[in-house]
C-alpha cells in the first residue's frame, strides 16, 4: 500500500488565489451570522429557542471567530511587504472606514444616535464591530514582524494577556484575539506543508477538535477572553480547516461569501436588529415564523449588498480606495504561486473589491477583516531592445 500523501485539490484557475481560503472564510462568516440570528434576539427581548440550533451554535462556538481572525493573520506577511505608507493607507481605507460607517449605522439602528457623541461607544467597537477594532490594532503593530518573528509577537501578547486579564475589556480583547492573528501570520509559511501532510495529521486534528468541542459543551472547558489558556482550544479546529480546505471541491457560493465577507459581517447585525424590532410581536405567538422572518432578512439583505457591491462600495471601503496608486501595465504580470498568496480579507482589489478580515482580495476580511481581494502581482521584467523600458513603479 502506498504511503504517499494524497495531494490537495487544486482550486481556481488563477494561480495567485487560494479559493479554498475564500470558502473557509465564507463558511465562518455564515456561521457567525447564523449564531447571531439565534442568540441576539434573546438579548433583544424576543423569545426564540431551539435545541437543534443551540447544539449547532455550541459545536462551532470554540473556533468560528478564531478561524476568521487566524485567516486574517495568515495574510499579514504579504501585506507588510508593501511600503509602510501604502500598507497603512490600505488598512485605513478598508478597515477603519467601514468601522466608522457601520458604527454610525449601528447607532441609528438601535435608536441611539446620541451615543455617537460618547467616547465609550466608539472605544472597542459596538456590538459585532469589535472584530474590526481588533483587526485595526493588530494591523497597527503588524509591521513589527519585519524584524520580530510573528510567533514571538503572539507569545508576547499571550504573556500580556496573562498579566492584564483582569483589565478593561477593550484591551483584554485585542490581546486575546491578537494571539490568533499573529499565530496565523506565523503559520503562513507552513501552509504548503500542512496541506500536503499525510492523513494521520488530519485524523489527529479531528480527534483533538472533537475532544475540545465535547469539553466546551459539557462545561469542562470555558472558552472566554478572560480565560487566557482557552486561546488554544480553537487550534485543533483551525488545523483541521487548514488541512482539509485544499482537499475539498470548489464551493462557489462559499467562495463568494468569503470574497465578500466584510460586507456580510458588518451589514448583518444592523439588519438583524431592525428585523427583530419589526417582528418582535410575532415571537411570542409564532416563534418559528418569527425566526424565519428575521433570518431571511439577516441573510438576504447582506447577500444583496454583496451582489451589488460596486453600487454600494463606499459603505465598505473609502470611496477613493486604490485610485491613483497604479500606473497602466505594459508588461505581463508574473503569476504567483497559489500556495504562497492567500486571498486578502480586508483589502479587496480596487475594481472588484470583495478583511479585518479582515476583508481583508476579499473582506475580513477582515479579515477581518472582520475584514476583507487578491492584490495585483508584481510586474515581470520584459526583454526588449533599446531604449530601455521604464519601470512601472
Amino acid at each position: 500500500m502506498s504511503t504517499t500523501p494524497t495531494p490537495p485539490v487544486s482550486h481556481g484557475s488563477a494561480p495567485s488565489r487560494m479559493t479554498w481560503m475564500d470558502a473557509m472564510r465564507g463558511f465562518a462568516v455564515l456561521l457567525v451570522m447564523f449564531t447571531h440570528t439565534y442568540t441576539m434576539p434573546q438579548g433583544l427581548d424576543a423569545t426564540f429557542s431551539s435545541v437543534a440550533f443551540a447544539n449547532v451554535v455550541q459545536v462551532f462556538q470554540s473556533w468560528r471567530m478564531p478561524m476568521l481572525v487566524f485567516l486574517s493573520g495568515v495574510l499579514l506577511p504579504r501585506s507588510v511587504s508593501k511600503p509602510l505608507g501604502t500598507y497603512y493607507r490600505g488598512k485605513a481605507e478598508r478597515i477603519l472606514w467601514p468601522f466608522l460607517v457601520w458604527m454610525v449605522v449601528l447607532a441609528l439602528a438601535t435608536g441611539r444616535p446620541g451615543s455617537l457623541l460618547s467616547g465609550e461607544f466608539w472605544r472597542g467597537g459596538a456590538w459585532h464591530l469589535w472584530f474590526l477594532w481588533v483587526l485595526m490594532l493588530c494591523y497597527l503593530i503588524g509591521p513589527v514582524i519585519r524584524r520580530v518573528p510573528a510567533l514571538v509577537v503572539a507569545a508576547v501578547l499571550f504573556v500580556l494577556l496573562l498579566e492584564f486579564v483582569s483589565g478593561p475589556r477593550d484591551w483584554v480583547r485585542p490581546l486575546y484575539w491578537g494571539v490568533y492573528f499573529f499565530l496565523g501570520a506565523a503559520s503562513a509559511r507552513l501552509l504548503p506543508r500542512i496541506r500536503t501532510a499525510p492523513a494521520a495529521l488530519g485524523v489527529i486534528a479531528v480527534i483533538l477538535m472533537v475532544l475540545t468541542v465535547t469539553a466546551t459543551r459539557t462545561g469542562a472547558l470555558v472558552v472566554a477572553e478572560r480565560q487566557p489558556w482557552s486561546v488554544f482550544a480553537a487550534l485543533p479546529g483551525i488545523l483541521v480547516v487548514l488541512w482539509l480546505g485544499p482537499r475539498l471541491p470548489r464551493l462557489p457560493f462559499l467562495e463568494f461569501c468569503g470574497r465578500r465577507s466584510m460586507v456580510l459581517y458588518v451589514a448583518h447585525m444592523p439588519v438583524l436588529i431592525l428585523a427583530v424590532a419589526a417582528f418582535r410581536d410575532l415571537a411570542a405567538v409564532r416563534p418559528v415564523d418569527f425566526y424565519v422572518a428575521i433570518a431571511s432578512f439577516t441573510f438576504l439583505v447582506p447577500l444583496a449588498l454583496a451582489l451589488g457591491y460596486r453600487r454600494v462600495r463606499w459603505l465598505f471601503e473609502f470611496p477613493t480606495a486604490g485610485r491613483g496608486r497604479e500606473r497602466p501595465r505594459t508588461r505581463a504580470a508574473v503569476p504567483e504561486a497559489a500556495d504562497a498568496v492567500p486571498a486578502q480579507t480586508a483589502e479587496p482589489a480596487p475594481t472588484t473589491a470583495p478583511l479585518p478580515v479582515v476583508e481583508p482580495a476579499s473582506e475580513p476580511q477582515s479579515t477581518a477583516g472582520p475584514a476583507p481581494a487578491t492584490e495585483p502581482a508584481s510586474d515581470a521584467p520584459a526583454q526588449v531592445p533599446r531604449p530601455r523600458p521604464r519601470h512601472a513603479d
